[in-house]
This record gives structure tokens, C-alpha cells and sequence, in this order.
């Protein structure tokens, strides 16, 4: 079975892939993850490496030399309909992700929160007030003679 090399005529008429407009643009953050205690640098940082992923000159050489390859082998035709299908059916799911995103973001920060928040109640109970001198050693209580042991 060998494989056949299309004509120039096939590879002309062969459909170029549709490129898909981004779901969720810079900038584009709703009320409720602005509000994030624990966790707002989440969304920055997200939001930097997108734009740090768009903008680098490697990402664009590399996505140039993709298209060339692309374009140059004899499977362009599959090549297109497969990143037509993941665009088709992707993006639903890319929306989806990005309209319930906020809701999960709030609710890890609030899980952190509570968390940081019981973590610095146990410290301030448990370890800050636990009898440590000025010097900051830890107190230790040396034991008596008869304390503790057992009477036969």
C-alpha cells in the first residue's frame, strides 16, 4: 500500500481550516473572581501566560512552521477535517469551562480561606501561647520523681 501524492489542483481545492474566535478574552473577569482572597492571583497569572503564549515569537515561528508542514503533506485533508472537529467540538466545552470557571474559582478560594483561617486559629491556640520563653525555646517541664509512676 503506498501512498499517493495529491495533485496541485486536490490540494487548491482542499477547504483551509476554520480559525475560532477565543472564548474568553484579557481582561474579561467577572465580578465574582475579583473578589478572590486567597487565590486572585489565579486569573492574573492565567491571563499573563495567554497573553505571554500569543505574543512569543517562538509560538508564532512554531505555529508557521505547523501550517507549512500542514500545507506540504499529503495529509492536509485529514489534517484540516481532525482540527475542524476539535474546534466543533471543543468549543462547547472551552465555554462551558469558561461560563462555570468563576463558580469553582470561589468556591476553592473559599475551601482556602476556611482552611488558612483554621490553620492561624491553631497556631494562635495551640502554638503561639504554648508557654515559650522571650527567647523563643519552647518550655519543657521537667517531670518529678513520683509523678508518673506506677504504685504496685
Amino acid at each position: 500500500m503506498s501512498l499517493e501524492q495529491p495533485s496541485v489542483e486536490k490540494i487548491k481545492k482542499m477547504p483551509k481550516p476554520k480559525t475560532v474566535a477565543p472564548v474568553v478574552e484579557k481582561g474579561e473577569t467577572t465580578t465574582a473572581t475579583n473578589e478572590l482572597k486567597q487565590l486572585a492571583f489565579v486569573v492574573n497569572a492565567t491571563e499573563t501566560s495567554l497573553e505571554y503564549v500569543k505574543t512569543h515569537a517562538l509560538t508564532k515561528r512554531a505555529t508557521a512552521a505547523y501550517e507549512k508542514a500542514r500545507d506540504a503533506t499529503a495529509l492536509r485533508g485529514s489534517l484540516t477535517k481532525i482540527e475542524s472537529l476539535i474546534a466543533h467540538y471543543g468549543q462547547p466545552v472551552a465555554k462551558n469551562v469558561c461560563e462555570t470557571y468563576p463558580v469553582a474559582l470561589m468556591k476553592a478560594d473559599a475551601n482556602v480561606d476556611r482552611a488558612v483561617k483554621v490553620l492561624n486559629e491553631a497556631y494562635e491556640t495551640r502554638v503561639k501561647n504554648s508557654g515559650a520563653g522571650e527567647d523563643g525555646e519552647r518550655g519543657v517541664r521537667v517531670r518529678d520523681q513520683g509523678e508518673g509512676a506506677v504504685s504496685g
